[in-house]
């Protein structure tokens, strides 16, 4: 019998924010400071120069323009005070959103700041949000140096009773190899704009060059290690040459960000559909809706050739009036499964 995962469960909350429409999956929030604007809420703009109407000048619109370099999509811009990492999460605790960038956050300087923000989406996924942060790798020089912070990245996965516990899936690290832009904040731009389920690796980078590159040995290492990169092509220019999520694990589920995300469309979709359920009266009928749901939602990612296969199993707990979904992926880009579960509370 299938066994929920303590990682990916879903309970229903009241939001204290209203979906403006931007598309689920695509839901990118990106946090700076700024000259003018409301603070801590996040606020949809569909280019930079409404952008620099509503917040002015400053990191905010520069890193708007870098995520949107080279494909304009809507995104979220949220003001916030230098630093205030906690205060943020506070904020963005209510609001559902699928993918970040926080500005002046770095990787290599901020260990105790990394593990609270894992610690931020363990929470955002407990509540049927799995959420994914882009973080920079800056001030470094020579290869060695990137190196040092292979150790960082392995600490990320945990040996725990029930196996390995990957909670670098939560991030990318991105070597700061952009000319003028940060790099993550572009890298974040990238994936935003991708189908689900596409993989960032040799897609082109409109007007952007590089300041630093590696050899193809070197790119190895860092993909193996974790670490997101870029190179330059003949035909294509600047592209993404490695999109690993920060997992050294080799042959890991969670190394590849493309998994990540079909997973998390997946599990995002399944937690909305439970949503509308909230409440109903009736357990028995309320669990054989949502088995013909799920099954008709998890077919369609098969159509779409984004699962190799799936399973799921729902279980009920009468006397509390919730339903648990166990489900299993197998996303296209990998032959190991990954395990998620959601919940959903209705009346008895």
């Amino acid at each position: 019998m299938m066994q929920p995962s303590p990682n990916i469960s879903y309970e229903q909350l009241a939001h204290l924010f209203m979906d403006e429409g931007i598309t689920l999956g695509k839901r990118l929030v990106i946090a700076a400071e700024a000259a003018k604007g409301q603070m801590y809420q996040p606020t949809p703009v569909t280019s930079v120069d409404q952008a620099k109407m509503i917040f002015g000048s400053g990191p905010l619109i520069d890193r708007c323009d870098d995520a949107t370099a080279f494909a304009n999509f809507d995104v979220y811009l949220m003001r916030m005070d230098r630093n205030a990492f906690q205060y943020l999460y506070r904020c963005l605790m209510p609001f559902p959103f699928d993918l970040i960038y926080i500005d002046g956050f770095t990787f290599n300087k901020m260990p105790d700041e990394i593990q609270d923000f894992i610690d931020f989406a363990k929470q955002k996924e407990y509540h049927g949000q799995l959420i994914h942060g882009f973080f920079d790798i800056e001030g470094l020089s020579g290869f060695e140096a990137y190196r040092s912070l292979f150790v960082s990245i392995a600490k990320l996965s945990i040996v725990t009773e029930d196996g390995i516990e990957e909670t670098g899936k939560y991030i990318s690290v991105v070597v700061d190899q952009i000319k003028d832009r940060k790099a993550a904040a572009v890298y974040a731009g990238l994936v935003t704009a991708l189908k689900i389920g596409a993989s960032p690796i040799n897609k082109a980078l409109a007007d952007v060059d590089l300041k630093a590159e590696f050899t193809n040995d070197q790119i190895i290492e860092l993909r193996s290690a974790g670490m997101v990169c870029f190179r330059k092509s003949f035909k294509k220019g600047t592209i993404c040459t490695s999109a690993t999520c920060a997992v050294a694990t080799e042959g890991s589920v969670h190394k590849n960000i493309s998994n990540f995300r079909i997973a998390q469309d997946v599990i995002q979709e399944i937690a909305q559909i439970q949503q509308e359920y909230v409440g109903r009266v009736g357990i028995s009928f309320v669990k054989s809706e949502l088995e013909d749901q799920i099954e008709v939602a998890l077919m369609y990612r098969m159509k779409l050739g984004q699962l190799r296969r799936y399973d799921y199993e729902l279980t009920t707990d009468e006397l509390n009036g919730i339903i648990n979904t166990a489900i299993e992926l197998v996303p296209i880009f990998t032959i190991q499964k990954m395990n998620a579960s959601a919940l959903v509370r209705v009346r008895v």
